[in-house]
């Protein structure tokens, strides 16, 4: 993994974080493995105060699922219209 941190298109210097996930990465997302990212574990390309979590599915609806396996108690998240979310909202 590469992480790159960098200017967002407004001009805010660190406001964008870029990850480059290598096969490996992606191949552990496949067997259900997340990528988690600290600035602990990656070093300073990653914002203080922040964690990453890197996950992959077949769907939005299994991603769905993940989350809920991963974080039981999560706060909103953004889905794409018209599918719903582990609320079923």
């Amino acid at each position: 993994m590469i992480i790159v941190r960098g200017e967002a298109k407004d001009g805010k210097r660190d406001a964008l974080v870029m990850f480059g996930l290598s096969h490996e990465n992606i191949a552990r997302m496949l067997k259900g493995e997340p990528v988690h990212v600290t600035r602990h574990s990656h070093g300073d390309g990653v914002p203080e105060g922040y964690e990453f979590v890197i996950f992959t599915g077949p769907t939005e609806e299994a991603m769905a699922e993940e989350i809920r396996r991963l974080q039981p108690n999560a706060p909103e998240y953004t889905m794409p219209r018209g599918v719903k979310d582990h609320r079923g909202k």
